[in-house]
């Protein structure tokens, strides 16, 4: 066993306490949201000194007032010339109406938290920048908006400061019938109204972030309990599979924010935890390693019900790890609320 793995270092501990912040901050202020939407976003980014690449991102936004929003959001900022970077936003927005009712004016900030793979160090660097945005929106007569944004992140160290222009479609969500206002009793809990529990199968790709060949086939095993109708906790057995750079076969425990919408049929949530067990590195830059591990994690899930009992599910996980050996995990499968263990 590898001892040193299961030491929290300094860098760990700065990860865990960012997930954690990350995830209170949406809980505070989840209670009082009055509707939902999604955003999907692809444009340009800009750096100083090198060609522009592509930008993409998924946003999810809750209306706090008639002014202020605060969202939350996943970029890929794109592959520049030795910088790799990607991370997940936690935004505060003011908005105000401009000219006409179906138009609006946005303005946002607040912490990026990035992932950067810097092939000149062959390290996965992490760090919080600035994020700074400003978005002109049309709502359409339906639950559809179009948007035109700028997004400045000025970071610091090994990383960049770039500029994204992005063109985005929103879809508004059904929030009359949010989790938020969900009976307990309604025929998608259990038969006397308490949380459910549910089970899930999933499998798909994994890539561990580095120059060599880091992608396997992967698949997990996951038991989820609802703490109320909006927070959830899981635990995750999960096989990452044998790539040229890796094995990790773990458990991930995590405390999930989620949002049900149209009866309960659509579900999204963004969760954050601690990821253990057993790893096989190969990576640049550090030392062979065959032992026990423990890192950070931050995931995200969406779900839609098929049938009274049965779901589809689709996941990502990002460990988050102090040995450049960051992994992206899309695992896509089917979840069940139906009673295992008693009738």
């Amino acid at each position: 066993m590898n001892a040193r793995n299961l030491v929290l270092s300094p860098h760990r501990q700065r990860s865990l306490m960012m997930q954690l912040f990350m995830l209170m901050a949406l809980l505070v202020v989840a209670a009082t949201a009055h509707s939902q939407e999604v955003t999907v976003l692809a444009g340009k980014t800009l750096t100083t000194g090198q060609p522009s690449t592509y930008a993409f991102g998924v946003e999810y936004l809750e209306q706090l007032t008639d002014h202020w929003d605060y969202s939350f959001r996943y970029d890929n900022d794109g592959h520049f010339n030795n910088h790799h970077r990607d991370g997940l936003a936690l935004d505060g927005w003011w908005r105000q109406n401009v000219l006409t009712p179906n138009l609006f004016f946005q303005v946002g900030a607040g912490p990026y938290f990035y992932a950067d793979t810097v092939e000149s160090i062959d390290h996965d660097v992490h760090g919080v920048a600035a994020d700074l945005d400003a978005a002109l929106i049309y709502q359409t007569p339906w639950n559809l908006a179009v948007q035109l944004r700028f997004d400045d992140k000025e970071a610091f160290g090994h990383s960049l400061t770039t500029r994204q222009l992005e063109l985005g479609f929103t879809y508004k969500l059904n929030e009359t019938q949010s989790s938020l206002d969900r009976d307990w009793r309604s025929p998608f809990n259990g038969p006397t109204g308490e949380p459910r529990d549910s089970w899930s199968v999933l499998g798909g790709r994994t890539v561990v972030n580095i120059r060599t060949n880091g992608r396997a086939i992967g698949e997990e095993f996951e038991w989820r309990h609802e703490l109320s109708s909006w927070v959830d906790v899981t635990v995750g057995a999960i096989n990452e599979g044998k790539s040229d750079a890796a094995q990790r076969i773990g458990l991930a425990p995590e405390l999930w924010l989620k949002r049900e919408f149209y009866n309960g049929r659509l579900s999204m949530g963004v969760g954050t935890g601690v990821y253990a067990g057993h790893e096989r590195l190969d990576v640049p830059n550090e030392s062979p390693v065959n032992g026990a591990f423990v890192s950070g994690i931050v995931s995200a899930t969406v779900s839609y019900r098929l049938f009274d009992h049965l779901s589809a599910q689709a996941i990502w996980h990002r460990p988050v790890t102090g040995n450049n050996s960051d992994s992206d995990m899309w695992f896509f499968g089917l979840k069940t609320d139906k009673p295992l263990f008693w009738q």
